[in-house]
């Protein structure tokens, strides 16, 4: 195996005092890293996955297995592959959107400026008082795992590492296969790996009294799934509503250590700042390149998370009081599901040196 090196644009944000100002503002500039990408002969790869197709309604989609991991071959909007010299080329022409997804070195970083990328320019370039802080070299950093997820094919091709597919399911919905391609799901569903059909077909029929759908998986070379179900079950808890509720009620954690520390292990399952995530978006992008949650920290986010609804409020005044009782109902309401996916599935399976405390799931009638 090879490398193909090439230089790529990527935005970065410094907190500068301008020439001639006072104060330091936040600025968007432009740097560039020269990144490796990984080449591969066609005859190295191997289908490990096979979703959608007859039986299923679905459309076909292959799944590579290499270097111990899933890959998609990046496509236009009808399934035809996309030149991989093309997709170079665009990433480093700084080219925002491409092959059904946007450029990725544009959204490293844990401020998210591509739309400002256009306008910007080389710091350098700027007149400038000083620089009170500057992200470029952690940018530079996760730059380079984005590009070790992107394998150049001799045929042609190119291939960008995938989350794989999973299982979905909800109120009233049977278990169904879908494929959030390369960043795990996000949004109101439960999702579990695909290897982890006998665990979605009991939580789904306990929860909900529903049974899997017949789509089509065909499971060839299970050694390259990669197991990413902690994390999802942690966010699932962590949303962004929740954090948004949590930094509100909080006062952004500035009076609590305890729940500062959640708030900022609820970030890091997202590879960004918590209050980034704090806005209650319902979509925020997981940052690429971002270093991946360690299992401490998913344990940290979702205890922390329950500690703080199950734990009072006393100590506060009245309104504020009302305010967490409100949004404690909302929260028990809302992840009741999502709490008992982590207590029964994920929880256990986690290899943290210190294990969550022995709480018994939350009596909503699951019995496993």
């Amino acid at each position: 195996m090879s490398v193909e090196r090439i230089r790529v644009p990527i935005p970065h944000v410094a907190h500068v005092v301008p020439r001639g100002a006072r104060k330091p503002r936040p600025v968007c500039f432009r740097t560039e890293a020269v990144v490796g990408v990984r080449t591969a002969a066609a005859s190295q790869l191997e289908v490990a996955v096979v979703t959608g197709g007859e039986p299923g309604r679905n459309r076909r989609r292959e799944y590579l297995g290499h270097d111990g991991a899933l890959w998609l071959v990046c496509a236009d909007d009808v399934g035809r592959p996309v030149d991989g010299r093309a997709i170079l080329d665009a990433i480093s022409a700084g080219i925002s959107f491409f092959a059904m997804m946007p450029n990725p070195f544009l959204q490293v970083g844990t401020d998210l400026r591509s739309a400002d990328f256009a306008e910007a320019r080389p710091i350098d370039d700027m007149a400038l008082r000083r620089i009170e802080a500057d992200d470029r070299e952690e940018r530079l950093a996760r730059a380079a795992r984005v590009a070790d997820d992107f394998l150049l094919v001799d045929d042609g091709r190119i291939l960008r590492r995938s989350v794989g597919p999973f299982w979905i399911c909800g109120e009233g919905i049977r278990p169904f296969v879908a494929s959030p391609e390369w960043t795990l799901p996000t949004g109101p569903y439960t999702y579990f790996g695909i290897t982890r059909d006998m665990e979605v077909r009991e939580f789904a029929t306990t929860e909900w009294g529903v049974d899997l759908s017949n789509d089509f998986v065909e499971i060839r070379e299970p050694a390259y799934i990669p197991d990413l179900d902690g994390v999802v079950a942690a966010r699932k808890v962590a949303n962004f509503q929740v954090i948004h509720w949590l930094t509100g009620l909080s006062g952004g954690g500035a009076v609590d250590e305890g729940v500062l520390g959640t708030l900022r292990a609820a970030g890091r399952l997202y590879g960004r700042e918590h209050a980034e995530l704090a806005k209650g978006l319902r979509d925020y992008p997981t940052c690429p390149g971002a270093p991946p949650a360690a299992p401490e920290e998913m344990v940290a986010a979702v205890e922390g998370i329950r500690t703080f609804f199950g734990g009072g409020f006393e100590g506060r005044n009245s309104a504020h009081r009302d305010a967490y009782e409100i949004v404690r109902k909302l929260f028990e309401k809302s992840c009741a599901a999502d709490l008992v996916r982590w207590d029964v599935y994920e929880r256990d399976r986690l290899p943290v040196a210190e294990v969550a405390p022995d709480l018994p799931p939350a009596d909503l009638g699951f019995r496993p």
